[in-house]
């Protein structure tokens, strides 16, 4: 082995999330081993959307159907994007 990469969290030196513990002493440990390391600090894992899409697309429709209801004024929706 030449280099432990140690997927971590962002900002994990400083975040209140309740994990971030772990990965502050899981770090800690790193640097005092004297092996060679890469920390990277991910903002958040794409997987962790999956299981709140389903309620987040049917709360997206319940709110666009509540919006446009009996409304001829046109709406729209800026993406990122399109900024």
């Amino acid at each position: 082995m030449k280099r432990i990469v140690y997927t971590s969290l962002l900002r994990a030196d400083t975040s209140a999330l309740s994990l971030a513990h772990e990965h502050r002493e899981t770090e800690a440990e790193l640097k005092a081993s004297g092996l060679l390391f890469t920390i990277l600090r991910d903002g958040w894992y794409t997987e962790n959307y999956t299981t709140s899409v389903p309620s987040a697309v049917s709360a997206a429709r319940s709110w666009a159907a509540r919006a446009m209801a009996g409304s001829r004024q046109p709406r729209g929706w800026t993406t990122p994007r399109q900024l």
